[in-house]
């Protein structure tokens, strides 16, 4: 019988011609190139099956390798699923596991004892990181350095820098010699150490080489494109005495540049492997005819990249959606209303993890269930969420002097480390601000300054949360203390703007500042408890852990400058990050595009302008219905001008005189952003 007859008869397997072709390839290099939904799993399956079956390859001398210890478990299921069994010498593993096992071999043979601290030894290493960081720049880490730290560190050993080293974190170069003293001191290894003396003892012994390149006489390659220079190099020195290597990727899908992946590798792939052949599954079994044509087209503004004649067989579905809010809080609110009607599996897909926050607090309060796919949220562990529950921890407390010593540098009121002292020493549980005025000395601008601060903090008692944020970033500047902050450091003063709207989004649901203090503790556990649990029908995920996935409705969030894309220096790589996001569709794409972010307009959108232009995308602007019941000659207070009196109403816009400031403003922005209250 036909091998593939037996396929289909046997194991209900049925191959495309390009398929076929690719598993009948046998000896020398081979990279298949593989659009999103185009069967490459299967492939290497019946690839793996037919080398066995076929070419009477032991099953022992076949090692797939691949990225995540995630893909390599799905790799091994679904061949069992597929044929029905799982040989017991065939090998799916990841890389840093296989480079593991080897340096684990010639240790042993050498009698060298080492600890590894990753997984549950993952506190050395981050131990040894953060008293690395404080020796050398004499201060504390954060959190959101300490991961980009941790970042930078595999992208030098994975692109195997010499000479240029990154520049996110100060005096990077020496915490990095730093680390790896403190490394070979206690004798540990990391994840990247695993790869480099994998390399270094192949390189070095030829005998482990033999044993295992004689061992492992055909080698696969799933998700090639995740592969970094160093693996590719310890993949290049096993496969050498064969030459069968076997990749399967696509250039397109290369999103891991920070950990030192890149697409040039597969773009010279016929450079690195002589004789090479490369195959291409170029039909989506997946997706919808519409979102087939406009991934293929978006992703063609790519340069650095094998052009793909994609060819679509999906059904028309229906057309892509781009929505325009006016600010986050009506788009998350929509986004509720349409998943509680929805029984389909959704995904909300995002670059960033905070981004999932707002959306999860509101489904919540609806009882929706959900799942959160990725790492753990630092967001509520971050300075500037500390900072803005300080301030309302001392609006509701004027006596506290911790939370008052967080922040009050951060007011711009000419308050001094002396002053601090003598609070310390003389608040004897009075409020900071009259003590603070009892201070020796002072100037009679000062004393009315801090006599306006304990004004502003007493009358925020009584107002809504939302309200006390913008308090805090306009009248006690924190806003300007935030822009100066980022001019400062490697901070972006965007992201720390999406922080603060962020926290608004959920102010906007409180009605009093303890209940939104009380709420950012209770959504902190909440979401603890939904990471990684699978749920029934929503997924809320960074587009990174979304890879491989697919989902009935896809709708993605926050694709604004300086998060997607974070720089024209990165575009080719964000694009392809969102390419994957859009294919991760099979019926329904959904994007959401807020015009305001924080108060500010959010003109910066490079990615949907390019959307726009595709055929069946539909842009739509949505309209909330509000009621407008301000009259003329009636008071009002505006949260940026303070108290005003209307002097004139149109159909668009409303004049308000701010005793004797006049100022005409959009009806629609004023309702839409809560700006105006009777």
């Amino acid at each position: 019988m036909d091998f593939f007859n037996e396929l289909f008869e046997n194991y209900n397997i049925k191959l495309n011609e390009k398929q076929k072709k690719a598993v009948l390839h046998f000896a020398n290099p081979a990279l298949t190139l593989a659009i999103p939904g185009s069967g490459k799993t299967t492939l290497l399956l019946c690839r793996i099956f037919y080398l066995n079956k076929v070419k009477n390859v032991h099953f022992e001398n076949i090692l797939t390798l691949t990225f995540s210890k995630a893909s390599a478990n799905d790799l091994e299921s679904r061949y069992k699923n597929l044929f029905n069994a799982i040989p017991g010498n065939l090998e799916f593993s990841t890389i840093h596991k296989f480079s593991y096992k080897i340096v684990k071999k010639y240790y042993k043979h050498r009698n060298i004892h080492f600890t590894l601290i990753e997984g549950k030894n993952a506190y050395n290493k981050l131990n040894i990181l953060k008293n690395a960081y404080k020796t050398i720049n004499n201060s504390i880490i954060s959190n959101e350095d300490l991961e980009t730290l941790i970042n930078d560190i595999s992208f030098t050993n994975n692109v195997m820098l010499k000479d240029s080293y990154p520049n996110n974190i100060k005096n990077f170069k020496k915490i990095y010699d730093l680390y790896k003293l403190e490394k070979k001191h206690n004798k540990f290894i990391d994840f990247d150490d695993m790869l480099l003396i994998c390399l270094r003892v192949l390189e070095k012994n030829e005998a482990l080489l033999d044993f295992y390149s004689n061992k492992f006489k055909f080698i696969q390659v799933d998700e090639a494109q995740d592969t970094s220079i160093l693996q590719h190099k310890i993949i290049k020195l096993l496969s050498k005495k064969h030459n069968n290597i076997f990749m399967v990727a696509d250039d397109d899908q290369s999103i891991y540049g920070f950990r030192g992946a890149s697409p040039e590798y597969l773009l010279n792939f016929k450079e690195k492997y002589k004789n090479a052949t490369v195959y291409y599954l170029n039909k989506n079994y997946r997706s919808s005819y519409e979102i087939i044509d406009a991934c293929n087209n978006f992703i063609n503004n790519n340069k650095n990249r094998y052009q793909k004649e994609i060819i679509n067989i999906g059904e028309k579905e229906s057309n892509i959606n781009i929505t325009e809010f006016s600010n986050l809080t009506n788009r998350n609110e929509y986004i509720i209303n349409m998943l509680k009607t929805e029984n389909k599996s959704n995904a909300i897909l995002y670059r960033n993890n905070i981004s999932a926050i707002p959306i999860a607090n509101l489904l919540e309060k609806a009882n929706l269930e959900f799942n959160i796919k990725g790492k753990n949220l630092n967001f509520f562990n971050n300075w500037l969420v500390n900072d803005i529950k300080s301030f309302f921890n001392l609006i509701l407390i004027n006596q506290d002097l911790e939370s008052f010593e967080k922040i009050y540098y951060k007011l711009n009121s000419y308050i001094s480390k002396n002053m601090i002292e003598y609070l310390n020493l003389n608040i004897r549980g009075r409020s900071v601000f009259d003590c603070l005025i009892q201070y020796p000395s002072l100037k009679k601008f000062q004393i009315d300054t801090f006599k306006n601060l304990k004004s502003i903090f007493i009358s925020l008692r009584d107002k809504e949360p939302l309200e006390i944020i913008n308090v805090i970033k306009y009248d006690l500047n924190y806003l300007n203390y935030l822009d100066e902050f980022a001019g400062k450091t490697n901070n972006n003063y965007s992201t720390l703007k999406n922080r603060l709207a962020i926290l608004e989004s959920i102010a906007s649901e409180e009605s009093s500042a303890f209940e939104f203090l009380i709420r950012l503790d209770k959504l902190n556990d909440y979401l603890k408890n939904h990471l990684n649990e699978p749920t029934n029908n929503i997924v809320l995920s960074t587009i990174h852990s979304a890879k491989g996935l697919e989902f009935d409705n896809v709708h993605i969030i926050d694709i604004n400058d300086n998060t997607l894309p974070q720089s024209k220096d990165t575009i080719e790589e964000d694009r392809r990050l969102l390419y994957v996001a859009l294919s991760r569709a099979r019926l329904n794409l959904n994007i959401m595009h807020s015009k305001f972010i924080s108060g500010k307009f959010n003109s910066k959108i490079t990615f949907i302008n390019e959307i726009k232009k595709l055929n069946h995308v539909n842009y739509n602007v949505y309209k909330k219905k509000n009621s407008f019941n301000f009259e003329f000659g009636e008071i009002v207070h505006h949260k940026h001008f303070g108290i005003g009196k209307i002097v004139n109403i149109s159909d668009n816009n409303i004049t308000i005189d701010f005793n004797n400031s006049i100022k005409t403003l959009s009806k629609n922005v004023c309702i839409n952003e809560n700006l105006i209250s009777k």
